[in-house]
């Protein structure tokens, strides 16, 4: 009996706690119910997307809300066109291009303007695609077009209007800018690019700006424009000159050259740089005697920049150079060229000079030169002694260079001639003559094969006793890929792989350039033994050097570039 009333007493007390517990469980229960109830009420974002579309569906011009994977957008508008001085013109037929950008790549879509200059667009991009602009602008007559309004990218209006607003320049015109701020350049002179009269091509890998000629007044074509130029006004000029190619330069800027046939069909842009200027004056007792003809010509890595002829006041202005290290040759010509004379072939005149200048951009200097010996230079004489066989039969570039007590680098040129007899077995001997300083060491230069001889001055006894030339070594430079290590397939580079003595007087920047073999599939050069420098690009626009010491009778070099960055 008694266990009987503790276990109803049991009973009755835990009962309660499991009521309890239940009732808990059962507020829990009807609250996730009220959640849940709430949460399958709400607008989902379908819901809400489609009732967007709904909306914007009843307004025809404006943006309609993403469905499915599509954002369309229909616009319409006007295009307005301006003539280059920014004159209203009349509308005309042809399409416009509208552009949708997604945070990775673009959407292209073209739409028809008619006649009035109307146009309507139904766009449909990625549902990805957040803003849009106006591309390329093309008009049924042809005319090339620049586009004004609107610039850059843009939501569209709310109320699907949009004006575009472009420029239409004549079918032949040339615009001439800067190349940094594409703003348009004043002061604009054309040229007629006729043949110069001198016997170096233009350089075919630099580009028209490497060529800088000087200004002439019958090879004119107009001069004090204003870009934008309309070249219809000036074509009878440019036929009566019978120019295929037209020069352009800019006071400050670097010249350039056009097509015509191109130009006189199109619209045609051309972007300048900055610029220097250099002035040559011939002065001495030399430059007053009306026999003494002289030339001038720059090289930058071995290409010819400018050359030109001293004029009666005995000068030659260089506009349009671009900045950088040019070497400046000064030669001394048979007889002085005329319009009808034949061409000019410099290597075959006597250079009397060779100095290296600084150009630079937005500088004009002045250069004073002499073609016979100046106060501090003295007539020196001296002799060679070259391995009697065929590398030697040809001996180029001939040279003496040497530094003024200021640090000028100064060159003079060389005249050597190969003696009927030799006073040594196996060996021809060459003289030669120069103009040295009358203190100091000077080196002699050869640039083919590349040879350097360094003499302590003007009364070195070597100069009479003679030097002996070294049997040539042969050079192998390989080019691989250095991420790679794959041979290159290049056969030549720009600028090319050049070669020059190591020694520290020896730091002219012209240095022979390195030839290609086929059949040894490498670069390949003979010098002297001795230790060298070859320069190269080890990878774009970063010039670098390397070291070697060539011994017989052949060294082999591999370079490791990065070509491809």
């Amino acid at each position: 009996m008694v266990l009987l009333v503790a276990v109803v007493t049991a009973w009755v007390v835990w009962r309660p706690r499991e009521s309890a517990r239940d009732a808990r469980r059962e507020d829990v229960r009807e609250r996730d119910s009220r959640a849940t109830a709430a949460a399958l009420a709400a607008p989902t974002l379908a819901d809400v997307a489609n009732d967007a579309a709904s909306e914007m569906a009843q307004a025809p011009f404006a943006e309609r809300a993403p469905v499915s994977s599509q954002r369309v957008w229909r616009l319409r508008g006007r295009l307005e066109l301006v003539d280059f001085a920014g004159a209203p013109l009349p509308p005309e037929a042809g399409e416009l291009e509208i552009v949708g950008w997604t945070p990775r790549r673009s959407e292209r879509v073209t739409t028809a303007v008619d006649a009035q200059g109307r146009w309507t667009a139904e766009l449909e991009f990625s549902a990805a695609v957040r803003d849009v602009s106006i591309g390329e602008v093309r008009l049924q007559r042809g005319n090339s077009t620049e586009l004004l309004e609107p610039r850059g990218r843009m939501y569209p209006p709310e109320s699907g209007e949009l004006s575009v607003r472009c420029r239409v320049w004549p079918r032949s015109a040339l615009r001439v800018v800067d190349r940094t701020t594409r703003e348009d350049l004043h002061d604009v002179y054309l040229q007629a690019n006729l043949d110069s009269g001198f016997s170096d091509p233009l350089d075919a890998r630099g580009g028209p700006w490497l060529e800088s000629p000087q200004r002439s007044r019958e090879l004119s074509i107009a001069d004090g424009l204003s870009s934008p130029i309309d070249l219809s006004s000036l074509a009878a000029r440019i036929e009566e000159l019978g120019a295929t190619k037209v020069r352009v330069v800019a006071r400050g800027y670097e010249w350039s050259s056009f097509d015509v046939a191109s130009a006189l069909a199109s619209f045609v842009t051309l972007e300048l740089r900055e610029a220097g200027e250099l002035v040559l004056a011939l002065s001495g007792s030399d430059a007053e005697d009306s026999q003494a003809q002289a030339a001038a010509r720059l090289r930058q890595s071995g290409v010819s920049a400018a050359t030109g002829v001293f004029d009666e006041q005995r000068r030659i202005e260089w506009s349009g150079l671009r900045p950088g290290q040019y070497e400046l040759e000064l030669f001394r010509l048979r007889a002085r060229p005329s319009p009808s004379s034949a061409r000019v072939d410099l290597e075959a005149q006597r250079i009397e000079l060779v100095m290296f200048v600084d150009v630079r951009a937005g500088e004009s200097q002045t250069l004073q030169l002499s073609l016979g010996p100046r106060a501090d230079e003295v007539a020196v004489t001296g002799r060679l002694y070259a391995p009697d066989t065929e590398d030697f039969r040809g001996l180029r570039g001939w040279r003496l260079v040497y530094r003024t007590a200021s640090g000028e680098l100064r060159a003079r040129s060389v005249q050597s001639e190969r003696a009927d007899v030799s006073d040594r077995p196996g060996f021809a001997r060459l003289d030669w003559s120069a103009v040295a300083p009358r203190s100091g060491p000077f080196e002699l230069q050869l640039r083919s094969p590349p040879t350097s001889l360094l003499y302590s001055g003007a009364d070195d006894p070597r100069l009479v006793a003679g030097l002996e030339l070294a049997p040539l070594v042969e050079l192998l430079v390989t080019v691989v890929d250095a991420e790679s290590g794959a041979r290159f397939p290049a056969t030549e580079f720009n600028p090319p792989i050049t070669l020059r003595p190591a020694h520290a007087a020896n730091d002219l920047p012209d240095a022979a350039p390195l030839a290609w073999s086929a059949e040894l599939g490498a670069f390949v050069a003979f010098a002297q033994p001795g230790r060298y420098v070859l320069a190269f690009h080890d990878r774009p626009d970063h010039p670098s050097s390397r070291t070697v010491e060539l011994n017989a009778p052949r060294t082999e070099v591999q370079l490791a570039l990065r070509l491809g960055e």
